[in-house]
C-alpha cells in the first residue's frame, strides 16, 4: 500500500536577474527552447547558474546546472548550490524559486509536467513535495514520467529494467540476462511505455513495453550517459553522450537505434571542424536541437539552422525543448 508523506523543503529562496541578450542572426527565435548553463560573475569570481529563453538570460543562485524544463509558463531548473560549508547541495529552482531536494533523488529524475514537479529516487517518487513509496521495496527508481494523469516511475527491480504505474501495478521489463538501468522513460498513446539506459557491460539499450533493443555503438566508444527519449511519427530518439578511448563525453543521439554524432577533427576533439563546440542535444518533434558556441559566441542549432546568443560567458549545458 503506498504511503504519503509531506516533505519539508530546507529553502526557498528569491534570486531573479534578467538582462537582454544581443542578436546575431536575423529572424526570431523559436519560442519553445530553454537553456541553462553558467555565467562567470565578476564578484565572486566563480561560475553561477543560469538560464536562457526568448533572448533573456536569468540569473540564479548555485553552480553547477544539470536539466531545464518548461511547462505552462513554468520554467524548473535542476542543479546544485553551494551551502557555504565546502558542499554542493543538490535543489532545483521554478520560476526563480530554490528547493532542495531528498538525498536519494538523482537531479535528472525531477521533472516538470503541467506546472507539477515529479521526482524519482531510492523506493519513492515525488509530487509536489508529497512522497509515495513503491508497493515492492526492493525497487529502485531512476525516472519519472506523466501521461493523462497517470504518473509512469522506472527503474530496477529484481535486477531488471522496470517500470511503476502510479496506481501501484508492477511491470518488469526485461529479465537480468538483457539488465540495464533506465534513465529515461516516455509515454506515448495507448500507453505505450519507452525506457533507454546502460548495462554494466557498457552497452546501451531501449525498450519498447517489453521489447529490447540495441544502440549502437563502434568501438572503441562507450556509452557516458543516455539522458531522455521521445518518439514521433514512429520513430524513437535517444539523445545522450559518448566518449571515446581517453577523451572528453560527446553528445549524439540514436534513431531508431542507428547512432548520429558529429564528426570531430583530427586536430582538436574538443572543436567541431567549423569551429564550433556542442555541449547538449536533444530532440522533439524529430528535430535535432543542440547547444553550445560557434567561434566562442553561444549558440544553439535547430536541424543544423544555428541561433546566435551572443555572449560569451554563457557556457550552455543543457537544453529543452517545450512541444506546443
Amino acid at each position: 500500500m503506498k504511503k504519503a508523506y509531506g516533505i519539508a523543503f530546507l529553502s526557498v529562496m528569491m534570486f531573479f536577474v534578467t538582462c537582454t541578450m544581443d542578436r546575431d542572426d536575423e529572424g526570431e527565435y523559436p519560442d519553445n527552447v530553454y537553456i541553462a548553463g553558467s555565467y562567470w560573475d565578476d564578484i565572486s569570481y566563480e561560475a553561477k547558474v543560469c538560464y536562457w529563453a526568448d533572448g533573456v538570460i536569468y540569473k540564479l543562485d548555485g553552480v553547477l546546472v544539470t536539466k531545464i524544463m518548461a511547462s505552462q509558463g513554468k520554467v524548473l531548473v535542476v542543479g546544485y548550490y553551494d551551502n557555504n560549508d565546502g558542499h554542493l547541495t543538490s535543489c532545483y529552482w521554478v520560476d526563480g524559486a530554490r528547493y532542495d531536494v531528498p538525498e536519494s533523488v538523482s537531479p535528472k529524475s525531477i521533472i516538470l509536467n503541467n506546472g507539477t514537479v515529479y521526482m524519482a529516487g531510492g523506493n519513492s517518487y515525488w509530487v509536489d513535495g508529497i512522497r509515495w513509496d513503491l508497493p515492492r521495496s526492493n525497487g529502485t527508481t531512476t525516472a519519472i514520467a506523466v501521461y493523462n494523469g497517470k504518473v509512469f516511475v522506472a527503474g530496477i527491480s529484481l535486477s531488471s529494467a522496470s517500470y511503476w504505474v502510479y496506481d501501484g501495478v508492477h511491470q518488469v521489463i526485461n529479465d537480468s540476462a538483457l539488465f540495464f538501468k533506465p534513465t529515461t522513460i516516455a509515454v506515448t498513446e495507448g500507453e505505450h511505455v519507452y525506457l533507454a539506459g546502460i548495462n554494466q557491460r557498457n552497452q546501451a539499450y531501449f525498450s519498447r513495453n517489453r521489447e529490447i533493443f540495441t544502440l549502437s555503438i563502434p568501438s572503441p566508444s562507450i556509452p557516458y550517459s543516455i539522458d531522455t527519449i521521445s518518439i514521433s511519427k514512429g520513430k524513437v530518439f535517444v539523445a545522450g553522450e559518448l566518449r571515446d578511448t581517453n577523451s572528453v563525453p560527446k553528445p549524439c543521439y540514436w534513431v531508431n537505434g542507428v547512432l548520429h554524432r558529429f564528426d570531430l577533427p583530427t586536430d582538436n576533439a574538443d572543436i567541431l571542424p567549423d569551429g564550433s563546440n556542442v555541449y547538449t542535444i536533444t530532440v522533439s518533434g524529430g528535430k535535432v536541437y543542440a547547444a553550445g558556441s560557434f567561434y566562442g559566441t553561444s549558440c544553439f542549432w535547430v536541424d543544423g539552422a544555428r541561433y546566435d546568443i551572443a555572449d560569451r560567458d554563457f557556457l550552455p549545458q543543457a537544453i529543452f525543448v517545450e512541444e506546443k
